[in-house]
């Protein structure tokens, strides 16, 4: 029940992360679709933060175990940080407005509770019983 839980809180998230997406290229002053680029940072940091947790279960190369999971961990959070840098960037250089600027930003701050959500519901499988 509470992986249900989580997966429907996930899934909130998610689709408010989304709407905020979709205000910020479509209903301020500058339309444009600049903020997907700034979405898709953070979409691509949760590949290398999954597979620094899933460290354990992928064995293939003969690196130190520490080694891949201090990479992917670096590499997750240079996405992480690009995200909301990007926008600010964006937002500098008058290519967005500030009004789609802080959208972009709730955005992405809703689509990283998904994956805390998701993440912390992987790690909690074994608690239930």
């Amino acid at each position: 029940m509470a992986r249900l839980r989580s997966l429907v809180g996930a899934a909130l998230f998610f689709m408010l992360s989304v709407f905020l997406l979709i205000l910020a290229c479509t209903a301020v002053s500058q339309s444009n679709a600049w903020p997907l680029v700034c979405f898709s940072f953070y979409c691509l940091a949760t590949i290398p933060l999954y597979l620094s947790m899933q460290q354990s279960e992928f064995h293939t190369i003969d690196f130190e175990e520490g080694s891949l999971n201090t990479l992917s961990l670096f590499l997750g959070g240079v996405c992480l940080i690009s995200g909301p840098a990007l926008t600010l960037v964006l937002y500098h250089t008058n290519n967005i407005s500030i009004s789609a600027l802080i959208l972009t930003w709730c955005s992405g701050m809703a689509f990283l509770c998904t994956c805390m959500l998701i993440f912390a519901s992987d790690t909690d499988d074994n608690n239930d019983f």
